[in-house]
């Protein structure tokens, strides 16, 4: 269990009149978990913590850890998250924590991680620069507690990566500190002019095997833009992915990934990084990637608006532009939904810049960004239901008293008129997942300070539930769809993943609906660290750079490590065959498997050969070899059925040293024969020497 300071969190707290318990909604990133909360009561804290969670006091907040470990006993075995809120004896929030148990990080169960001020005397709102905030590390539920840093900035989790911002005082700089266990630490390196130490960054959902990373190259007074970087799969080693990037002044990036496709991203990219700092105004232009940063490329424009009508831009730089994340008011409206798998919706306009948020339109997709069709005119927010089987959209620059839905993906738009009264809506919400038919509006009135929440039921709409037969696909409400069908390259990451998808003018419940994926392989490859792609999109080295040294370390399994060259395969690739780009001279691994014939043949012989030679020894000493003759009266009788269990213990080592002798005769035997079989394949033969031995051996034949 990770204790993680919730950085992307909105919480707001409701009292129940029933029980007085408070509960809390938390906002993340893009859904909300409205969690049924583990409520820790915990007393003489007396300095509210604000904005931040510190280990004010770790003891106390483990004084009732008996009953913490039985209540979260079901998240530490399930893995799922949970939240913790501490409150006072008036119900008062002090802090608040998230509980991350995350598959990904390998992190140990019984792990606390937390920050902590170096000196706790005094109200926490008031320490200064020279109290540093410790990051503590505390295995055994924080029984066993060891600094892992001396000062930091903070800290996040992105799946299996932690990454902390630790402050440098000897040289005034940030380090970024990557580990993938909570444990040990590895420091992140950055090409030349690009190092987090000389400017801020803000580090982007990475999910895909690598870590994102937003480093702003221009800040105020200047308009806000900055580089992403993308690292390799341990997060240590970064390379540029796309510069001027668009960033805010609270270091909010237009960089969003779509929901449930991997590799799939859009951003914003200021088009006039000379003329913006003499300007002070940013001109956007859009880019999607379909293949994880490895490149990026506009968006196809549609060659109609919903009209019918002809787009005035014509030109070779015409492109759909859309509005990003730090435009939104509400977080959550992202372009994308968990629930249906290809669709994206997006305000925004065609030509040859990103144009004001009032003079754009409402855009969807519905191949995941590959083309584009304008929905409607005018600015929208929207929500999807039900596995995209119901869509609803309203207005988004004036106040209104309808809803627009469609139960086609876009084709065709009914209007619902929900109120008298006009009201002016902020957000549209609806279950985590997308899988309801339920929504609610979220607002106000323009002339109340009153916020308004109005129920949306589409539920009457059908209650055919769509039918998959995967035996007879040609009959039944679904189609089997691929991301890559718009592409040149069938794979992603090394596999082509097909989805069943409610085909678009079916009008029937979808429910929870499964999906069917084949891997086929091809290798994808971006720029090594301190290289860059050419005009002919060729890696090439930084110039004045070098080149990383050759990693000759091997893991797991692997037989041979290979130089480094200008490429580095994509981490999340699932190819294992083909054209290695990334490969350059092999070298054996040092170890078991560099070890040749002669080295097992004698690791493997010679402790067996010296055991035998021991064996025989003893053979030929104890007699046993030359048939040792008892006389009557002789009671020694060592071998009698009669002896005692000391005396069967005894026979014990005679019984192997017999046993080792029988062996030692029986191969020496094997020898003999090979040789005699050996000199009969030369020719030769044995041939008695004289007259008695031929005699003799007569005799003995008789």
């Amino acid at each position: 269990m990770m204790i993680q300071r919730s950085m992307f969190a909105l919480g707001t707290v409701m009292v129940s009149d029933k029980s007085r318990a408070p509960y809390l909604t938390l906002h993340f990133d893009r859904y909300v978990h409205a969690a049924a909360l583990l409520l820790l009561e915990i007393r003489g804290l007396t300095h509210r913590i604000l904005g931040r969670e510190v280990c004010r006091d770790p003891e106390g907040w483990l004084r009732r850890l008996d009953e913490l470990e039985q209540r979260f006993a079901r998240v530490r075995d399930g893995g799922s998250p949970a939240e913790l809120v501490a409150v006072d004896a008036r119900g008062e929030v002090r802090a608040e924590l998230r509980v991350a148990r995350d598959a990904e990080l390998r992190v140990d169960p019984a792990q606390i991680i937390c920050e902590s001020y170096k000196d706790k005397a005094g109200s926490q709102r008031f320490f200064s620069r020279e109290n540093p905030l410790q990051l503590i590390g505390g295995t055994d539920f924080f029984n066993k507690k060891t600094k892992l840093f001396d000062h930091v900035v903070g800290f996040t989790k992105f799946s299996e990566y932690l990454i902390v911002a630790q402050y440098v005082p000897e040289r005034r700089s940030l380090d970024l500190q990557v580990s993938l266990d909570g444990r040990t630490f590895a420091e992140g390196q950055f090409p030349p002019n690009m190092r987090p130490d000389q400017h801020a960054y803000t580090v982007l959902e990475s999910s895909t095997d690598s870590v994102f990373l937003h480093v702003t190259m221009s800040e105020a007074p200047n308009p806000f833009w900055g580089n992403i970087l993308k690292s390799n799969w341990n997060g240590t080693y970064y390379g540029l992915s796309i510069d001027n990037v668009n960033r805010d002044e609270r270091g909010y990036v237009d960089f969003e990934k779509m929901i449930g496709l991997d590799g799939i991203a859009l951003i914003n990219v200021v088009a006039n990084p000379h003329e913006a700092p003499v300007s002070r105004m940013k001109e956007l232009q859009t880019r999607i990637t379909h293949n994880d940063g490895g490149s990026w490329k506009p968006l196809v424009p549609p060659k109609f608006d919903s009209h019918g009508n002809r787009y005035e831009c014509s030109s070779t730089n015409c492109a759909l532009h859309v509005h990003g994340y730090t435009e939104r008011f509400d977080p959550r409206a992202t372009f994308s939904s968990p629930s249906v798998v290809g669709l994206l919706m997006a305000v925004g306009n065609v030509g040859e810049k990103l144009a004001p948020y009032d003079e754009s339109d409402t855009f969807l997709s519905c191949d995941a960004g590959f083309t584009w069709e304008e929905v409607h005119k005018d600015a929208h927010l929207w929500e999807f239901g039900d596995s995209g089987s119901i869509m609803v959209m309203t207005n988004d620059e004036e106040p209104t008293d309808h809803v627009m839905f469609s139960t086609d993906e876009g084709l065709n738009w009914r209007e619902y008129k929900f109120s008298d009264d006009k009201m002016r809506v902020r957000s549209i919400v609806t279950v985590p997942s997308d899988t309801s038919r339920r929504f609610i509006l979220l607002g106000f009135y323009p002339r109340s300070p009153t916020s308004v929440a109005v129920h949306l039921d589409f539920s009457a709409l059908t209650h055919q539930q769509c039918v998959l037969d995967t035996q007879d696909p040609g009959h039944d409400d679904f189609e089997l769809w691929s991301p890559s069908e718009e592409r040149n390259e069938r794979c992603l990451f090394g596999r082509q993943t097909l989805y069943h998808r409610r085909v678009r003018d079916r009008n029937c419940v979808v429910g929870k609906q499964a999906k069917a994926e084949t891997t086929i392989c091809l290798n994808i490859f971006h720029s090594e660290f301190n290289h860059v792609r050419n005009a002919d999109g060729k890696c090439v080295p930084v110039p004045g750079t070098q080149p990383l040294p050759d990693d000759d370390s091997c893991r797991g399994d692997d037989e041979y490590w290979y130089e480094r060259t200008a490429y580095r395969k994509i981490p999340h690739s699932s190819c294992e065959d083909g054209v290695r780009l990334d490969r350059g001279k092999a070298h054996v691994c040092p170890g078991i498997k560099g070890h040749g014939f002669f080295f097992w043949l004698f690791v493997l012989v010679l402790p067996f050969g010296i055991t035998a030679l021991i064996g025989y020894w003893y053979y030929r000493r104890s007699g046993l070899a030359r048939g040792t003759i008892r006389l009557p009266g002789d009671n020694r009788a060592p071998y009698s059925s009669n002896a005692g269990p000391l005396d069967t213990l005894a026979s014990v080592p005679w019984f192997l040293i017999g046993v080792a002798g029988i062996a030692i005769e029986a191969v020496t035997s094997w020898f003999e024969r090979v040789g005699v079989n050996f000199q009969s394949r030369r020719g030769y033969r044995n041939v008695p020497v004289d007259e008695d031995a031929q005699v003799l051996r007569f005799e003995e034949d008789e």
